[in-house]
């Protein structure tokens, strides 16, 4: 899952960035490509060249700087090509306030044709749906601009129990035992109430046993299918290792998000993202650092 951070957002460089490049409007699938060969004989792509966008969960402060001085924010935007997405968490959420550097940030972003949708946890639906709607209001009340939320910790079991909302005249919402598939289905629909053209981008840091539910749902429009090291202790399966159920081969790539960390040396990240492509995955963030998520990639 994307764990929590107490400010702040971030994206690739021009190195990786023609590898990185993410679809927005084509959605054809292909058969699934055989795993078992090493990415060095990879086959052709799912995912074409170019194709590829950023989603980039940028949890640093937009003041923030590299050890070179340069803010992270600026750099993400600005020499990574338009099209790609970043994610922004003031406070594991939308923070206690608004914040105008936020906001700042969110019209750089734009302005090199980047999309920026807030960060909300879910807590596998154990966090109630009166909160992740309240989340939802606050972004909503002081960044009114932004493209979407992103829903972490996303329940992959559709029948697991979840605490969702039975609306009450004159009351607001109370909180009722539920499903997963109806809770992440009403916190997709709170989303698209506050415009039918914000995305919802549902983590659950795997892809579910229980096919595209979350598609069909719809509970997302985009999801995150694997949140994984490509170096991992050897009690764990690392990204090379992991293989994916057939449903996402067939999902259209502009749908399918892959997120990758620990790609040491960084030199070797342009052949990870090459595998990223064979298991057709649209949306891509690949870094040689670790998933708190508070640093751009070397190479970028």
């Amino acid at each position: 899952m994307l764990h929590i951070h107490s400010s702040r957002p971030a994206i690739f460089g021009s190195a990786v960035v023609t590898l990185m490049a993410l679809v927005l409007t084509l959605s054809g699938a292909s058969p699934a490509p055989s795993l078992d060969k090493p990415v060095s004989q990879a086959l052709q792509a799912l995912v074409p060249p170019g194709a590829q966008r950023s989603l980039v969960p940028a949890y640093f402060y937009p003041s923030e700087a590299d050890v070179s001085g340069i803010n992270w924010w600026p750099r993400m935007c600005i020499e990574e090509r338009g099209g790609s997405i970043a994610i922004m968490n003031p406070g594991d959420g939308p923070g206690a306030a608004f914040d105008q550097n936020y906001k700042d940030a969110i019209d750089l972003c734009h302005g090199q044709d980047w999309r920026v949708i807030g960060y909300v946890k879910s807590g596998w639906g154990a966090r109630s749906e009166k909160q992740v709607r309240e989340d939802i209001a606050k972004y909503r009340s002081w960044y009114p601009s932004l493209d979407g939320i992103f829903v972490d910790e996303m329940e992959n079991n559709p029948g697991s129990l979840a605490w969702g909302c039975w609306d009450v005249p004159l009351i607001g919402c109370l909180n009722v035992p539920t499903n997963a598939k109806d809770y992440y289905s009403s916190v997709y629909e709170k989303v698209k109430d506050w415009g039918a053209d914000k995305q919802v981008v549902g983590n659950p840091g795997n892809a579910s046993e229980q096919g595209p539910w979350q598609l069909d749902t719809p509970a997302a429009d985009i999801v995150s299918v694997i949140e994984r090291g490509a170096v991992v202790p050897s009690s764990e399966e690392s990204y090379r290792e992991w293989v994916q159920p057939q449903w996402v081969y067939e999902a259209g790539y502009a749908k399918i998000a892959h997120m990758v960390y620990n790609v040491v040396p960084p030199e070797s990240i342009p052949a990870t993202l090459q595998l990223t492509r064979e298991r057709n995955a649209g949306w891509v963030y690949v870094t040689d650092k670790d998933n708190s998520w508070r640093t751009l990639p070397t190479i970028w």
